[in-house]
């Protein structure tokens, strides 16, 4: 992604108001028409995102808010990230779930931890939204069968989240994520690319004529798919053998691999302290080149999942003022390359 100067230097500019923001004072801010706005009250997000017009962005510092629900404009929402160990400095970003509205196209969310699960309102034509390096503790929901309402573009990358049911948006596309109950109900032209799908029954029910590469599927119970028909699944890893299934195609994948050899630190439920690199990332090769799994494709998922903003790696503020009534405040900023 790349910005202009002067989008550089506010993003730094907020990188730096961040450290300042006190258990009760929750400093929100809302750039809009290359003017930056702070809000401070108990409610910032909301009365951020009240005062904001469709096409402006919001930054949220590392404390937890309460979300605009529904959720009706067009916007940019940037955290501080949502790894413990890599927002020591900031703080994370936590808010609670919400419900897209037709509004809301055209959104962009992106290093937040996300408390409960996204709803699309159902049957509502919602199109082009990003769900780019958030951790959602609950499950993206877009349900749906009226056919002249259906979203579009919906992109879900470098994320953690339990499940998915997207019955109303064909061509979803998830890249680099990570799912702890898997995907259903997936509509033609789907796409899900280097993630790992984990459920104790199918990792992956009811899709149709979808595409499925470099993905790791993990079931306890079954043999990972079910009640699906015309998909194509190139270079998968699963620990269990699916690939009998007549019902679609199947090239290149990887079964009976256990989970416990295959990562370097494994656990089933998502897990900051786990290592889901590859042991021989060599010996699991996808369709890109490249390894299977998170760490490979066209994104790999980076593993601080810290957003495109730059980011405060450290900071000291003195205890006392000086002679002339300042304050020292050092504060070391780190840009994200992508």
């Amino acid at each position: 992604m790349i910005f202009k100067r002067e989008t550089l230097i506010m993003m730094t500019l907020f990188a730096g108001l961040m450290i300042f923001t006190a258990d009760a004072q929750k400093r929100v801010v809302l750039q809009s028409m290359g003017v930056m706005t702070t809000f401070s009250t108990a409610n910032s997000f909301i009365d951020a995102y009240n005062a904001a017009a469709d096409g402006d962005t919001i930054y949220l510092p590392g404390l937890e808010y309460t979300s605009p629900n529904p959720f009706n404009k067009r916007l940019v929402v940037y955290g501080t990230g949502h790894d413990p160990v890599a927002t020591a400095s900031t703080g994370r970003t936590i808010i609670n779930g919400f419900t897209l509205d037709p509004g809301a196209s055209g959104s962009h969310l992106e290093g937040i931890y996300i408390k409960s699960g996204i709803t699309f309102r159902s049957n509502n034509k919602i199109d082009n939204v990003t769900f780019k390096r958030v951790h959602i503790n609950g499950s993206i929901s877009i349900a749906g069968t009226n056919v002249d309402n259906r979203c579009n573009n919906i992109l879900v990358t470098e994320s953690i989240f339990v499940g998915l049911n997207a019955q109303n948006a064909p061509g979803i596309k998830v890249f680099n994520s990570f799912s702890s109950a898997g995907l259903q109900n997936l509509s033609e032209n789907s796409w899900i690319a280097n993630s790992i799908i984990v459920d104790y029954h199918y990792p992956v029910r009811y899709a149709l004529q979808s595409q499925f590469e470099n993905n790791i599927f993990i079931t306890t119970l079954n043999t990972g798919v079910s009640d699906s028909n015309g998909n194509t699944f190139n270079n998968n890893i699963f620990n269990k053998n699916p690939t009998t299934q007549e019902n679609n195609t199947w090239s290149g994948n990887y079964t009976d691999v256990a989970p416990l050899g295959l990562f370097v630190d494994y656990l089933s439920a998502f897990a900051y302290e786990a290592d889901y690199h590859l042991q021989t990332p060599g010996a699991y090769t996808g369709t890109t080149g490249n390894q299977v799994g998170l760490f490979g494709g066209l994104n790999p998922y980076k593993p601080n999942a810290l957003p495109v903003v730059p980011h405060v790696i450290e900071h000291t503020i003195a205890t006392s003022v000086n002679a002339l009534g300042e304050i020292e405040v050092n504060v070391s900023v780190e840009a994200q390359q992508k």
